[in-house]
């Protein structure tokens, strides 16, 4: 798969340099480019060639789920914890007026369950069939995404992007193109979210990039809500696409028990899980029947729904505002411990019809200690920062913190543990020059915690920057500060000191004596020291 530079001519390029017989798929949308037989010669020299971007494999994709029995799911997503039961409530809206893309091996006609919501779509296989389905996998997923017998969405628009044929194999360059037409197709204002249930059937080289990650971050840059199946290799999700997107949300499977399943992968790159096991769905060659699999595959369908559920009460809402909704509103501490240590927060329904329960602050958003958590999975285990380096932490839209535009800092408690060196971090914007200036000093083996009000870079996150050696850092949220407000600043005064014979500011909460084991001390603080 050739990129191009934006500014160059694809016809140009690909004549000038590559046999016209030889180009598989053009790309005009989501990239620039195409995919072709290639010599290594050619590959070399199209790399060399100042408009060429990238010269990208052209990897294998398939679909991948496993028969079983038992239907549940919608159950479990309007309540937060098991037993389920056997109501499923959604809003009226019911996600009309959003429509998902189903990237897949097409979906079946089904005038009961899709009526005139299923729109005309696109094919990138050459068989006659159009965009209708031949090997069941596509129905499936749509019919878990927004039919109305088993659908999240009911009234949400479908369309069939095919991009596999009936064996469920295919290339990263056919996805791509299905993702093209997408990109220049899709109405302007209407929310549209993609379902990917699709991974590549290798792992990936981390350090090498891909065309369908790209294309993936390059629609969630456009407005798209990307979502994608973690992968049924029980392996980390980071070494597969497009479930290593960045910007995508990454789905992992549970079953009935809430409890990860087997098959599903996991890791730093799932954003959180969906039922996937035992997940009754549409039948592609019965349109009256229904059958029952298995896999992440029919997890990430749930999470398409429920995003179409949410951007239906709000069209005007942006992509990342939607995204973070459906991750802040996931419960957490459900789905037990996964292979990196952690376990994961599982969909739930409920924001979308009634006013979700705030998430309790202060709250873990980043930890890099390895088998620690962070309360929604972002920025956990990801390695100590080593020297001159900087760990950036998405900000907005996690913990209840607005992703609205209105948050203008947020106030932290930082802590480094086991650093290496003498050593300071420093808390920035993202997007900002780094100051000259440090908000912990510390030496090496120890733990210093210090609060921080930081303000947020332009895209929601903040940086933190080690000076030497290498440190652990973790990093709680307890609150913001609005951009159209201000800090009223007090002179430091002491309010607590448990220590006998040192003294507070008005003599309360002094000398009181050291905090027992799972013992809490309540410190007054409205009406003191100057706070009204």
């Amino acid at each position: 798969i050739v990129e191009l530079a934006p500014s160059e001519a694809r016809i140009g390029i690909s004549s000038e340099l590559v046999d016209e017989s030889a180009i598989t798929e053009t790309f005009d949308s989501v990239m620039t480019g195409f995919s072709a037989e290639l010599t290594p010669s050619e590959v070399e020299e199209l790399e060399s060639n100042p408009g060429v971007l990238a010269v990208y494999e052209d990897l294998p994709l398939s679909v991948a789920a496993t028969q079983a029995d038992a239907p549940w799911n919608l159950s479990r997503l309007d309540q937060d914890n098991l037993p389920v039961d056997s109501f499923y409530t959604y809003p009226d809206s019911a996600g009309a007026g959003a429509r998902i893309y189903v990237v897949d091996t097409g979906v079946s006609a089904n005038a009961a369950q899709f009526g005139a919501r299923l729109l005309p779509g696109f094919t990138a296989i050459s068989d006659g069939r159009g965009s209708a389905d031949c090997n069941g996998h596509g129905s499936h997923v749509a019919g878990i995404a927004a039919s109305a017998s088993y659908g999240v969405a009911k009234l949400s628009d479908v369309v069939s992007v095919r991009v596999f044929g009936c064996t469920g194999n295919t290339l990263s360059s056919t996805v791509v193109s299905g993702l093209d037409w997408i990109t220049a197709n899709h109405p302007a204002g209407t929310p549209g979210i993609v379902n990917l249930s699709l991974v590549s059937s290798s792992p990936i080289d981390p350090t090498t990039p891909d065309a369908l990650t790209n294309a993936v971050n390059n629609m969630a840059s456009q407005g798209f809500i990307m979502v994608v199946a973690a992968g049924n290799e029980n392996a980390d999700a980071c070494n597969y696409t497009p479930s290593r997107a960045a910007s995508a949300l990454t789905v992992a499977a549970t079953t009935s028990t809430d409890t990860r399943a087997s098959y599903s992968s996991y890791g730093s790159c799932v954003d959180l899980f969906a039922p996937g096991s035992n997940i009754r769905s549409l039948q592609w060659d019965n349109p009256s029947s229904s059958t029952v699999k298995s896999g992440t595959s029919m997890a990430a369908p749930h999470v398409a729904g429920v995003a179409a559920l949410a951007w239906a009460l709000e069209p005007g809402m942006s992509r990342s505002i939607v995204e973070s909704q459906v991750v802040q509103n996931a419960v957490s501490k459900v789905v037990g411990a996964t292979p990196n240590g952690c376990g994961g927060v599982l969909l739930n329904s409920r924001f979308t019809f009634t006013t979700a329960s705030p998430i309790p602050l202060p709250a873990r958003i980043a930890d890099t200690r390895g088998g620690e958590c962070t309360f929604d999975g972002i920025i956990q285990g990801v390695g100590a920062i080593g020297p001159g380096q900087t760990l950036r932490i998405p900000v907005l839209g996690r913990a209840g913190v607005p992703n609205d535009g209105t948050v203008g800092s947020v106030v932290l408690n930082v802590t480094a543990t086991a650093p290496t060196a003498f050593s300071y971090l420093t808390v920035f914007p993202t997007g900002q020059n780094r100051p000259l200036a440090s908000n912990l000093n510390f030496t090496p083996g120890q733990s210093i915690p210090n609060s921080v009000i930081a303000q947020v870079g332009t895209d929601g996150s903040i940086s933190i920057y080690n000076n030497s050696g290498s440190t652990h850092v973790i990093v709680d949220i307890s609150g913001w500060f609005p951009t159209t407000g201000s800090l009223t600043a007090v002179s430091p005064a002491r309010l607590a000191d448990t220590r006998p014979g040192n003294t507070t500011i008005d003599s309360i909460i002094q000398g009181v004596g050291a905090i027992g084991p799972g013992q809490t001390l309540r410190i007054p603080v409205l009406g003191r020291a100057g706070v009204p």
